[in-house]
């Protein structure tokens, strides 16, 4: 793949870089017009000991050398008319080199399908997908040789342990609805039951969803085995229990651990769980009824990051969908009551647990809650009383 470069041959200013092969830059287009300004997209980094201008949208970086530091006053020019009067016939022209190299754009020349797109949505989905790219974007194991791989499971991270149970009293296997029953009547539920959820409840749940079946080792690193899947069987997410109200379990923060198939109390202070649980209730919008309990998802990047690269995050995110689908199917066969909930306070994760945010960072959060109605076994199936 061909770099151009602006300056000369002897001492080049900046080199243009693509990061795909979609990118070709057109050096014949017409005159800059005097309305363009630097696309919305850009955004300015260092990389090693060079500055890139990247652009996202159109899959290019311009590195900038030593002896291309004058441009960058020019880059993030804030006229419209792009360089002053008084600049530099070099500065002019590298005007024009950004505007056939696409980092330029006419502003409130927009078209709504463009409006769409948020600055970090373009930059995180250019990042972590291929586009005909020429960067590494998978598995490549490239802390192999540097790094140790974090364990697959977490140690206890108290002493207040909580042992959980896999079934319900009376009950030597959960009785579960066909599928296809389930996924028909599965759905939101905002608002708390009737009555709160119950220790025994939320043990079988977590049993079902997250808990530890099998480790095993692969490729350098320990693997797990849950009931959700999650690539490569990495399962580098960790779930943690904001308890506001459960008949059995006092209000807390907890953390499962699904090898033991327990909880571990946390010493988080009651108004940190209190904000957590508050929070949930806003983003669904009962911000006058708080849920019984609040599941945190948070990600150990470095068990995907140890693997993969640019893509780790996406993963997470995608497992957390996953993670979700999973609760709610649970959830309606046990007659509990769940939501998924769009948004969440990863600085009060990091604060109530006390974890650096790059070391276990909360990307998603659900709320389950307690039966409407008192639920009977009856047959093969369950119904309400």
């Amino acid at each position: 793949m061909l770099h151009w470069w602006f300056g000369t041959a002897q001492q080049p200013l900046c080199i243009l870089e693509p990061q795909s092969r979609l990118f070709c830059p057109q050096f014949w287009a017409p005159p800059v017009p005097d309305e363009a300004v630097l696309s919305r997209f850009v955004f300015m980094r260092r990389d090693g000991n060079t500055v890139l201008l990247e652009n996202p949208e159109y899959h290019v970086a311009l590195r900038f050398t030593k002896a291309g530091g004058d441009l960058l006053p020019v880059a993030l020019a804030n006229s419209a008319s792009g360089p002053t009067e008084d600049a530099t016939p070099s500065q002019k022209a590298f005007w024009r080199f950004l505007w056939c190299s696409g980092f330029l754009e006419v502003g409130g020349n927009d078209r709504s399908s463009r409006q769409a797109w948020d600055f970090h949505d373009r930059v995180f989905h250019a990042g972590s997908r291929s586009f005909l790219g020429v960067t590494r974007i998978g598995m490549n194991y490239r802390f192999k040789d540097t790094v140790a791989p974090l364990p697959a499971q977490k140690t206890a991270m108290s002493d207040r342990k909580i042992a959980l149970s896999r079934t319900r009293v009376g009950e030597e296997t959960p009785q579960s609805r066909p599928l296809s029953s389930v996924m028909e009547t599965r759905h939101s539920v905002r608002k708390p039951g009737h009555f709160p959820l119950t220790l025994a409840d939320l043990s079988v749940f977590l049993w079902r969803t997250s808990s530890v079946r099998g480790q095993k080792s692969g490729g350098g690193m320990e693997l797990l085995e849950r009931p959700m899947p999650a690539g490569g069987a990495i399962h580098e997410l960790e779930f943690y229990i904001a308890v506001h109200r459960c008949d059995g379990l006092e209000p807390g923060l907890y953390h499962y651990h699904g090898g033991e198939h327990a909880l571990y109390a946390l010493p988080a202070k009651p108004s940190y769980v209190q904000a957590i649980v508050s929070g949930a209730a806003g983003s669904m919008g009962q911000s006058d009824t708080l849920p019984d309990c609040v599941i945190v998802m948070a990600t150990r990047l470095l068990r995907l990051a140890w693997k993969y690269q640019a893509m780790s995050y996406r993963l997470s995110l995608l497992h957390a969908g996953v993670a979700m689908e999973t609760f709610y199917l649970v959830a309606e066969d046990m007659g509990l009551s769940p939501c998924a909930v769009g948004g969440g306070d990863s600085a009060l994760f990091a604060i109530a647990t006390g974890l650096p945010e790059d070391e276990e960072a909360a990307i998603g959060e659900f709320v389950i809650n307690g039966r409407q109605m008192p639920m009977t076994v009856e047959g093969n199936g369950r119904s309400l009383q």
